[in-house]
């Protein structure tokens, strides 16, 4: 069968012999255009609008629409039939926010980690485990990070023998009055984020990021040290007691998560595919936004919780969110 594409981006059949070829085609097939009876057409790929009535075709085989499988909690992935190939998208969870009667950070956003394979190197069935989201931290504590999300592959696949998305640092409170609590550090695609700790009686240092795999960081308008496939560094705390200004900033990433806000209301910094980072809280003083991201969840604003995937949980000193869970998205074609 011979297929030619006309300006209409139509397509016209010229004979019932051959192969059909989706990457031909686009826009409808009418009725119209077809005629006669067509049988042993086989095909690949996407009928990209339309249908060709089964009163004029029989035994048409066309490649369907991706097969698509989401995960929100750990589950089991079935490996569809007809197809060659899979994308795998990966995102770690997001850190838990902190919390203090003076001032907290946010928690830190998990990593975004993306591998296309063909699909011979995955098994019948996977295990797909998505992290949970880091718990939130109570009195002077850190809260938990985000867990670490995992596709496993049957056979490695240049060296690579698993997709995994590392999770959030939590975010710190200060008890001190004269204290500031700190943001966690962004996971990345080869390390969790770190959690923020205590430097020294006044303010606590923001977490580190995330590992990743690309030496460099990301080339953006941001503040800080931002990342590309590892995480984005929290935001510390105050320099000292009377300080309004923040020791720190947190910093954005690619594809790994956005660092935490610190204790002086900073703002959680974002990510293009990975969480966002949650927001900061100063008693007294306000409280910071989270980090927005394009393809992953935002961090959680002062006392919200992350957005799933991946976003790190917000604080206040009376409410702590946890961060959000990750998320797992296989596309087989």
């Amino acid at each position: 069968m011979t297929i030619i594409r006309n300006f209409a981006n139509t397509a016209t059949f010229l004979s019932a012999n051959g192969q059909y070829l989706s990457s031909n085609l686009a826009g409808t097939i009418a009725s119209s255009q077809l005629s006669g009876s067509y049988t042993g057409i086989t095909g690949v790929g996407i009928l990209a609008a339309g249908s060709i009535p089964s009163t004029l075709v029989t035994g048409l085989t066309v490649g369907s629409t991706a097969n698509v499988q989401t995960f929100t909690t750990t589950g089991t992935w079935t490996k569809p039939t007809g197809c060659s190939m899979a994308k795998i998208q990966v995102w770690g969870a997001g850190g838990g926010g902190g919390r203090a009667t003076n001032s907290a950070g946010g928690g830190g956003g998990g990593a975004f980690v993306e591998l296309t394979v063909p699909i011979s190197y995955l098994a019948a069935t996977v295990t797909a485990t998505v992290g949970t989201g880091g718990g939130a931290g109570t009195g002077g504590t850190a809260g938990g990070v985000g867990g670490t999300s995992t596709f496993p592959l049957t056979t490695a696949y240049n060296s690579i023998s698993s997709v995994d998305a590392y999770g959030g640092g939590g975010g710190k409170g200060s008890t001190n009055l004269g204290g500031n609590g700190a943001g966690g550090g962004g996971g990345g695609s080869k390390g969790a984020g770190g959690s923020a700790s205590a430097a020294g009686a006044v303010y606590t240092s923001g977490g580190s990021p995330g590992s990743g795999a690309v030496v460099g960081k990301f080339v953006a308008p941001s503040p800080g040290s931002a990342g590309f496939d590892g995480g984005g560094t929290g935001a510390g705390g105050r320099v000292d007691a009377c300080s309004e200004q923040s020791n720190d900033i947190s910093a954005r990433s690619f594809s790994g998560g956005g660092g935490g806000g610190g204790g002086d209301y900073v703002t959680g910094a974002g990510s293009v595919y990975g969480g966002g980072g949650g927001g900061g809280y100063q008693n007294g003083i306000g409280t910071g936004a989270g980090g927005g991201s394009l393809y992953g969840g935002a961090g959680g604003s002062s006392g919200a919780a992350g957005t799933a995937p991946a976003g790190g949980g917000g604080t206040t000193n009376s409410t702590t969110n946890a961060g959000a869970v990750g998320r797992i998205i296989v596309y087989s074609f």
